[in-house]
């Protein structure tokens, strides 16, 4: 009965497992694809903020100017650094987070200048506190690397295949699937030069595909596909 038991709680919390990372997967997803509107929102809005300063008639407030004139720097640095660490062309992610703390708290700054009158309060007045909300997620969740997406003509060697193949090993080491990528590095170890063990290869990468595709990002998803379909073409040809 006590060994029932366990097996049922195991396959919850793995039940559990599957469906918190394709949870954290779609949210990473998500917020890759938010960094260019992000990026786009937060120069737009430091610029207009300049314009209005410059335009305003009345004394400008010294911490307003130093603010202000700081996000004209802060904010094209915080999109450029959140766009390369999501094409993985940096790897210096705590830079990434002090410049966009920094754009949080700037954006405070400006909610709480706008809001603190609320005797008229406009749609616009809300756009500092929707930028401090998106610069506070983009704290909290990673942003999903963008993988390259494979040749439609095919894998052209097998340098190339074993390439995408960590390729893929890397971005789920990144979303934190540890385990995933530990059964694709034990499917892997079939290959031995013989035919038999690439078939065995090519039985096992399966089995983890089917087995965990449904976490996969979209990226991920048809990085598996591409490898398993030029293996299966490989063979054939054979």
């Amino acid at each position: 009965m006590g060994f029932f038991l366990s097996k049922n709680v195991l396959g919850t919390i793995a039940y559990l497992y599957k469906k918190v990372c394709k949870l954290e997967s779609k949210l990473q997803f998500f917020m890759t694809r938010l960094i260019i509107p992000y990026s786009v929102l937060i120069i737009v809005y430091g610029l207009f903020m300049t314009l209005l300063i410059l335009a305003s008639p009345h004394h400008v407030d010294k911490d307003l100017l130093v603010v202000n004139f700081s996000s004209l720097v802060i904010f094209p640095l915080t999109g450029y650094l959140l766009y390369k660490s999501s094409n993985g062309q940096t790897k210096n992610k705590s830079l990434v987070n002090v410049f966009l703390l920094l754009t949080a708290l700037i954006f405070t700054y400006y909610s709480y200048d706008l809001l603190k009158d609320t005797s008229d309060v406009s749609w616009f007045d809300f756009l500092p506190l929707a930028a401090l909300m998106l610069s506070l997620l983009f704290l909290i969740i990673p942003v999903q690397k963008r993988q390259p997406l494979p040749k439609e003509s095919g894998i052209t060697s097998w340098e190339e295949y074993w390439k995408m193949f960590d390729t893929l090993c890397n971005s789920l080491n990144n979303d934190n699937k540890q385990i995933v990528v530990t059964e694709l590095k034990e499917a892997q170890k079939h290959v031995n030069g013989l035919t038999d063990g690439w078939y065995e290869f090519l039985n096992e990468f399966e089995k983890v595909n089917n087995t965990h595709n449904k976490t996969f990002s979209t990226e991920q998803a048809i990085l598996a596909k591409t490898l398993i379909q030029n293996l299966k073409s490989s063979l054939n040809n054979r």
